[in-house]
């Protein structure tokens, strides 16, 4: 059985020269990655900046943000245990010292050992 959760953070957004790790958690290890989501929408100037994600050390994105953000998709069933994110807004740094954050949602879903058990008393009385 597995119970699909949706958890919501807020991305910063590093405007400097040098990059930034802004979102670095460890995943439960019964825990099934199915998508990243960054959504740039609320930061007007995320198509200036680029990201990179790592999956349990290894690069799989590096690139731009966008104007809207994307959606990355994982087709890998394979638990992964850590979820890190760099951003960089570097060109912005003559022109501004901040940008707003963008959204970001981790989708996925927990395996559940074992089957519910269901109330066999109730079932019998509907035989």
């Amino acid at each position: 059985m597995k119970a699909d959760v949706t958890f919501e953070y807020m991305l910063d957004l590093c405007v400097d020269k040098t990059t930034y790790d802004v979102f670095d958690i460890a995943l439960p290890s019964n825990f099934v990655l199915t998508s990243v989501e960054i959504d740039g929408k609320s930061s007007s100037l995320s198509h200036f900046c680029s990201c990179r994600i790592y999956l349990d050390g290894e690069s799989v994105y590096d690139g731009p943000l966008g104007r809207d953000g994307f959606k990355m998709q994982i087709e890998s069933l394979i638990p992964s245990y850590s979820l890190r994110i760099t951003t960089d807004c570097g060109g912005l740094s003559e022109w501004v010292s901040d940008v707003e954050p963008c959204e970001l949602r981790v989708h996925g879903y927990f395996c559940v050992k074992g089957e519910p058990k269901f109330n066999t008393a109730f079932a019998e009385v509907w035989e």
